[in-house]
């Protein structure tokens, strides 16, 4: 009988080592607080390396890709950090651990999100195959409370390829062609289906507020009609009922005479809120003429009924496609395609909008534009050199090209494979790729044309056990890790 109960229980704690090995064990998220203002949780710069919360900046500290240490509680490298701001600065001495977790995606536009009292993120999944090997394929979308506490695994997926997009009650994301929409107030964050045959999604961007729009996502479907080319945009706002046609590609321009009697496909390119409140759509569209006599950019302003009326649709180019809209005033815009940075302005007498190349330079990519006075800077990226160059001077409404200055801000080490430059307030924060890809940031204002030894980068987070003792043997120069 004894002999028999002992090979029961070795039976059992068999079983239980096989279960944890094919399932992974559970994480501890349970931490200490750390000390927060929760009157003073103000964001900005949301969504990338680097966020603003109140007197706080959140980070990523550095890049450890999906194979990277991910045992919370232990994890440094890739894990979400923070630092005081002292005049708009970062205090390093004030580095503290918020999530330890490895922060990371394959999506170029999806870093840190800060929404009310949460961190969004996502890390590789922890759970185990068979082998008892970490599922690094898998994805973990996640929060945590921003002192630290109430960390919570919001959904897992396949893979990596999932966008969402955080809403104030709901989470919004597509895969696989299917937009789907995550309750972040039920029990166990029940998920459904809102739409299938997705062919892209918009968002407003996190930096705009609208109590109308900012929990909406529009997104297309093709029409598979007979004898149509048309597609249909739609219209979602998280936690409605049902998705809202708000442009059919044909339907729509019921008395207008089409290029071709099959109707427009369109493809959504910008979301702009308005002064006025309403949302302005910026698309592309084509037809199925010989030359797609329709093809070109154009916008269209919504209210909150989205209705629309053909005759008020704004038609900016022909042929040309722009992937970048930033509005200067209701005559004057700055555009992006593959060829450059463009000002378009509206000429009143025949309307129609003329685009006249400002930075002209292939495949860059624009960090920021701002009015300086009666000056127009420009930041921008091209070939891994971050950039400054005053391109436009305002007189009274119109703005006039001059463009003359360009500096190089930064022309140092920098990965860029994920997330790129992040600007907060006059500093930017990146990667550096001479030093393990670890978080680097360099205020602008003290930069002096020409002189390197003012476009060096400081360390903004801490190394990992492991990477200190892999750089004892080629230990970073003090240009590239500064204290």
């Amino acid at each position: 009988m004894k002999k028999k109960l002992i090979v029961t229980i070795v039976s059992v704690v068999l079983c239980v080592l096989i279960a944890l090995t094919l399932v992974g064990c559970k994480e501890n998220y349970k931490q200490k607080a750390l000390a927060m203002d929760w009157n003073n949780i103000a964001v900005s710069s949301n969504n990338g390396l680097a966020v603003r919360v109140g007197d706080y900046l959140y980070f990523i500290n550095g890049y450890a890709d999906k194979t990277g240490d991910n045992d919370f509680g232990k994890t440094v490298k890739g894990a979400i950090m923070r630092v005081e701001l002292e005049n708009n600065l970062p205090v390093r001495d004030t580095l503290e651990t918020v999530v330890p977790k490895n922060v990371y995606n394959s999506n170029a536009s999806l870093g840190l999100v800060v929404k009310g009292e949460y961190i969004y993120y996502s890390t590789p999944a922890v759970t185990k195959d068979g082998k008892g090997n970490p599922q690094t394929d898998k994805m973990d979308l996640m929060r945590t409370k921003l002192d630290g506490t109430g960390t919570q695994k919001l959904a897992t997926f396949d893979d990596f390829n999932t966008v969402y997009q955080v809403m104030d009650e709901y989470i919004l994301y597509t895969r696989e062609n299917k937009l789907f929409e995550l309750n972040l107030g039920s029990k166990s964050f029940k998920t459904k289906e809102v739409a299938d045959k997705v062919n892209s999604a918009k968002f407003l961007s996190y930096n705009s507020r609208s109590d109308v729009f900012s929990n909406v996502v529009l997104f297309d479907k093709n029409d598979e009609g007979v004898g149509v080319y048309k597609n249909i945009v739609y219209a979602y706002t998280a936690g409605s009922g049902e998705p809202k046609v708000i442009i059919d590609g044909l339907n729509s321009y019921q008395g207008k005479v089409l290029e071709h009697e099959k109707g427009y496909r369109i493809t959504l390119t910008a979301l702009d809120l308005l002064e006025n409140g309403n949302l302005r759509v910026y698309y592309s569209k084509s037809d199925s003429t010989p030359n797609s006599i329709s093809k070109g950019s154009y916008s269209y302003d919504f209210d909150k009924n989205f209705s629309f009326d053909w005759n008020k649709e704004v038609r900016y180019t022909t042929g040309t496609t722009y992937t970048r809209f930033d509005r200067l005033n209701a005559n004057n815009i700055m555009t992006l395609d593959d060829k450059g940075y463009h000002l378009g302005v509206y000429d009143k007498d025949v309307k129609t909008w003329n685009f006249t190349p400002i930075i002209d330079v292939a495949s860059i990519q624009i960090l920021s534009y701002e009015e300086v006075g009666a000056d127009v800077v420009v930041t921008y990226v091209t070939s891994n050199k971050l950039r400054k160059i005053k391109v436009l001077e305002k007189v009274a409404d119109a703005y006039n090209p001059v463009v003359v200055g360009v500096e190089t801000l930064y022309s140092g080490p920098y990965f860029s494979t994920w997330l790129t430059y992040d600007k907060v307030y006059n500093t930017i924060y990146f990667f550096n790729s001479d030093v393990k890809n670890y978080t680097y940031y360099l205020d602008l204002s003290a930069v002096v044309s020409g002189k390197s030894e003012t476009m060096t980068g400081t360390r903004l987070g801490a190394f990992s056990r492991a990477d200190e003792i892999s750089m004892l043997e080629a230990p970073p120069t003090e240009t590239k890790d500064k204290k």
